[in-house]
């Protein structure tokens, strides 16, 4: 018979594994299709519908492309796979406006067993790994808590769920130095970029307030203030738009920040920016490391430490033979 202990951790376990898993399923195939939609069949679409919409405290576009397979027409608001719905971040959604306004022709790729599967940004794009990691973030503890019902109190169960609990934070860790270190790569990388006329077309003060009860939105904890920014610039006759001040600028701050932003970056402005050669889609209007892109590394370095930690002394002490 399972005790009282066991069955609380062992349903613990179903629900965290019931959406973790899914999560990670949905990611990978994400993934499979972005990589997959590189070599599909191309044929040429238009924007039919460009639409920003504010819910909340986010803000998102929603954009529809018409295609044509043969004589069969289809309709898709995939721009890339793994694309994110909705965003704090009002840029985002002003950014995929802006690329496509009603009435764009493009060109779009289609998978040819399934051609209502369409995008508009074929290959693999980084937003197709935020599901896998939030799934992988229930999934794996999960698993902790499954092998922790499956023999409570055995110090081979405890040692093999504190194994587990030190993965996860490894993974997180891990993934998050990884991508806080690609940004200061870029950022170093940055200051000796090519420059070209821009200016701000989009600058927008946003607040984010988290609550104690986010379903009723009662007992405020805190409110994040940000300015977001987009600019316009030409390279080699060509248009495109950013919002990057800083690589790996904060997501948001104190209301004192925020302003300083507002007032140094009014809309209309005219900047000059820094563009990636072979790549002219990543511009920066402040290039160079700054202290905001030590934030994400440095928190990964701290919680990859804890793992380690963990695995090489917590785990051994807690459960040393006596």
């Amino acid at each position: 018979m399972m005790g009282p202990e066991k069955k609380v951790l062992g349903f613990g376990a179903l629900l965290l594994l019931l959406i973790g898993l899914p999560l990670v399923w949905l990611g990978l195939r994400n993934m499979w299709r972005g990589f997959a939609s590189s070599g599909w069949p191309v044929t040429e679409g238009v924007v039919q519908a460009a639409e920003i919409v504010s819910k909340d405290e986010t803000t998102s576009a929603e954009i529809a492309v018409t295609y044509k397979v043969g004589a069969v027409p289809y309709t898709t608001d995939t721009l890339h796979f793994g694309q994110t719905v909705g965003s704090g971040d009002s840029s985002e959604a002003q950014m995929r406006a802006l690329g496509y306004p009603k009435g764009r022709r493009l060109w779009v790729r289609y998978d040819p067993s399934r051609p209502e599967i369409a995008c508009t940004e074929p290959g693999f794009h980084s937003d197709a790994l935020w599901l896998p990691v939030a799934g992988a973030a229930f999934g794996l503890p999960g698993l902790v808590l499954l092998v922790m019902a499956t023999g409570l109190g055995g110090r081979r169960q405890l040692k093999w769920g504190l194994y587990l609990f030190a993965l996860v934070f490894g993974l997180a860790g891990s993934a998050m130095l990884w991508v806080g270190g690609e940004r200061l790569w870029l950022a170093h990388a940055s200051s000796s970029w090519p420059t070209a006329d821009a200016e701000i077309v989009y600058a927008q003060q946003d607040e984010s307030t988290s609550y104690e009860d986010s379903v009723h939105k009662r007992g405020e904890v805190s409110t994040s203030y940000a300015t977001n920014l987009v600019f316009r610039y030409e390279v080699n006759g060509l248009t495109y738009h950013s919002n990057l001040r800083r690589i790996g600028q904060l997501a948001g701050a104190d209301e004192d920040w925020a302003d300083g932003i507002a007032a140094q970056y009014p809309k209309g402005k005219k900047l000059k920016v820094r563009y990636q050669s072979g790549n002219p889609q990543v511009a920066v209007i402040e290039p160079g490391i700054s202290s905001e892109a030590w934030w994400l590394p440095g928190a990964g370095t701290a919680v990859l430490l804890f793992s380690l930690l963990v695995a090489l002394f917590g785990v051994p002490a807690l459960t040393r033979e006596y």
